[in-house]
């Protein structure tokens, strides 16, 4: 009888933690959510400045001879490249940027030489509904 009852009451007890580290870890999952957009947010902005501080310098009349041309390229693929254009890019950023956004959409950017003009694009930057600065057109995420 006495270990009968303690048997329910250890059932009892593992349903109850069950729950509990359930609950727990569903809960978790919109912070990590969170903590996600925002370094979304943090990688887009840091683009963004990178961007517009070299897009703003001499070293951008260097990216190419016809300097009246757009110039869109991932993020990631500045580190394959040479030039100072690229290496201050690099310099900006850091060795260690990660150009991928937590839905899978890879950061672009986008230079006009001749205007110093820049863009910044998540996912295709064929499509004008991709980019994030300097107009926020993206729906990947919510404007911040």
């Amino acid at each position: 009888m006495i270990m009968k009852r303690l048997l329910i009451l250890l059932f009892m007890a593992a349903i109850i933690a069950a729950l509990y580290f359930g609950i727990r870890k569903s809960s978790g999952s919109s912070d990590e959510a969170v903590d996600q957009t925002v370094s979304d947010y943090e990688k887009i902005e840091a683009v963004k400045n990178a961007i517009k501080e070299v897009a703003s310098s001499s070293v951008v009349t260097k990216i190419a001879e016809d300097q009246g041309q757009w110039y869109i390229f991932d993020v990631g693929l500045i580190y394959e490249k040479d030039g100072d254009f690229y290496k201050k890019l690099v310099e900006k950023l850091g060795e260690d940027f990660d150009p991928q956004l937590s839905n899978g959409d890879r950061l672009f950017m986008g230079v006009l030489p001749f205007r110093k003009s820049w863009r910044v694009y998540a996912g295709n930057p064929s499509n004008e509904n991709n980019m994030l600065y300097p107009d926020w057109n993206y729906t990947g995420l919510e404007k911040p």
